[in-house]
């Protein structure tokens, strides 16, 4: 007999997995209470700014749109309930994780195997990058569950009420990491031009039009702060300037760092912070117009700099960070390849995939800049997607001619996919 055919011990084998996440998280946690670093500590600082002074800043004196604001309004409201407690917000963390675990699994079940969800269920849950990582409060954990209930979503028929849930999840994950505007826009454009049904392309510009509601209200914070148009956040002028100039492209990229000295050494003493930001955005943005040329293989070089092996193993933490945990969907729908040979199935986890990337790209590009930045990175994701796409397409094309002739069973009902 198999899962599907024996629900109660389904659920019992999903909820030990996300118990086994909680529990790995948890007693991680507790040695580790108050032990925060990087990018955790300027999340946490943020969230106390909000909490305290009613404002989303990055330093103690001062506004900024250095940082995507969702993850630190989550903290500020974390403790807001548990009091300024760092080992609350890590148990909150871990039960995200949990969340993150069902999806997953859900996801398996419907991409017609219920072996493969649990197996990256059980994967996501003792991935020890993970585990450091959403205990060290880091926004890749909820992240990571808002990606796989869009996953998810996309295995159900495509409706305009779906379309509206797919945006406002699509923009809540840009308020984490920009980069992923591109999944609904590629994950939209591919129901548009391979499904010719009217009800889609209304879901599309449904999910299209929340995913911009959503991000609307922080965009006009940020246009009247700055007084120009940053959609979601800006780099400080030291991080543009470290990503834009004759030695970013000279690996490792620590060998950058005397040059980076010397430049610092060289501008006026006793400048202000706000001097010093401003100093280092005019030297990037200036050597970025004078070699446009340079700027471009940056782009693309950034794109996949997570398979570079000397960023790989300079900065191991970079790249496990964002791929290892989406690596789930790939175990998923590798499974699902694999044992059904069917890439219909999983023609939006390839969509979800092709999407990382390109989030590699917006790390060190200014508002201004990025968008050429993100042209060519969604150029390349687009190519894949293409591809994958135009696969799925022509197999069920073929498929379709098969019944019609009585050759082989029709096109799958992704709303109800077959048992194992």
């Amino acid at each position: 007999m198999s899962l599907e055919q024996r629900p109660r011990l389904r659920l019992a084998l999903i909820a030990s997995i996300a118990v086994i996440a909680v529990g790995l998280r948890v007693a991680y946690a507790s040695t580790h209470a108050d032990w925060m670093r990087g990018d955790a500590e300027t999340y946490d600082r943020m969230a106390r700014q909000l909490l305290d002074g009613g404002y989303l800043g990055y330093s103690d004196h001062s506004h900024r749109s250095w940082r995507p604001p969702l993850y630190p309004s989550l903290l500020a409201l974390v403790y807001a309930v548990t009091g300024p407690s760092i080992l609350a917000a890590k148990v909150v963390q871990s039960c995200l994780a949990a969340a993150a675990v069902v999806v997953i699994a859900r996801l398996g079940e419907r991409l017609h195997s219920t072996w493969a969800g649990l197996a990256g269920a059980l994967f996501y849950a003792t991935l020890s990058t993970e585990i450091r990582h959403s205990t060290s409060l880091y926004p890749e954990t909820l992240l990571a569950l808002f990606a796989a209930m869009f996953a998810l979503s996309t295995t159900h028929e495509q409706t305009p009420r779906r379309g509206l849930y797919q945006g406002l999840l699509a923009g809540l994950m840009c308020l984490m990491q920009p980069g992923i505007a591109l999944l609904p826009v590629l994950f939209g454009g591919a129901l548009v031009v391979f499904r010719k049904d009217p009800r889609r392309k209304l879901a599309t510009a449904m999910m299209l039009g929340a995913l911009g509601v959503t991000l609307t209200p922080w965009a006009i914070r940020n246009t009247l702060l700055h007084d120009r148009f940053v959609l979601i956040s800006t780099n400080g002028g030291f991080n543009l300037y470290k990503g834009n100039n004759p030695h970013t492209d000279v690996p490792p990229t620590s060998a950058m760092q005397p040059h980076l000295n010397a430049v610092g050494a060289a501008m006026p003493g006793g400048s202000s912070e706000v001097e010093k930001d401003k100093l280092w955005r005019k030297a990037a943005t200036d050597w970025i117009k004078a070699n446009p040329g340079a700027y471009a293989k940056l782009a693309a070089r950034r794109a996949f700099a997570w398979v570079v092996p000397s960023e790989m193993i300079e900065h191991p933490t970079g790249w496990l960070i964002t791929y290892g945990t989406m690596f789930p969907f790939l175990l998923v729908g590798g499974f699902v390849l694999v044992r059904r040979r069917d890439v219909t199935a999983i023609g939006p986890v390839l969509i979800l995939v092709a999407t990382l990337a390109p989030t590699v790209i917006a790390v060190y590009a200014d508002a201004r800049y990025r968008r050429p930045a993100m042209a060519v990175s969604a150029a390349i994701a687009g190519c894949g997607v293409a591809a994958a796409v135009g696969a799925a397409r022509a197999k069920l094309v073929s498929r379709g001619d098969a019944a019609a002739h009585g050759d082989g069973p029709g096109p799958i009902d992704s709303s109800s996919p077959p048992p194992n």
